[in-house]
């Protein structure tokens, strides 16, 4: 038999919180695939200590390549998170993470 699923996924900005959940530590708590893979467990480790966008961007790429050639992933397209607000120019609060803090967010 075979299954085809459409997930997704939306988190903050940063790459790490879409790729935590494949590690393979997570396989059977939420990497329900159970994809594993040693080189995308160590790039998962590399990436978060990278500061240079361009050189994190490369192990994500590569990390995404890694899924797509298991069988167990295609990606198609990526989701959107749109904010909207009055004209009114607003300072954003956001946490570390890059998560909105919509109650603190106040006029300019």
């Amino acid at each position: 038999m075979q299954l085809l699923v459409f997930n997704g996924y939306s988190a903050s900005p940063d790459p790490f919180d879409y790729t935590a959940w494949f590690v393979s530590e997570q396989v059977g708590i939420y990497n329900w695939e159970r994809f594993r893979s040693e080189r995308f467990d160590e790039l998962h480790a590399e990436a978060i200590t990278v500061d240079a966008p361009k050189e994190r961007a490369k192990l994500y790429f590569e990390m995404q390549d890694l899924m797509e050639e298991s069988g167990a992933y295609r990606f198609l397209t990526h989701g959107r998170n749109p904010l909207v607000h009055r004209t009114t120019k607003m300072e954003s609060a956001t946490r570390p993470d890059g998560d909105p803090l919509f109650v603190d967010f106040k006029p300019v």
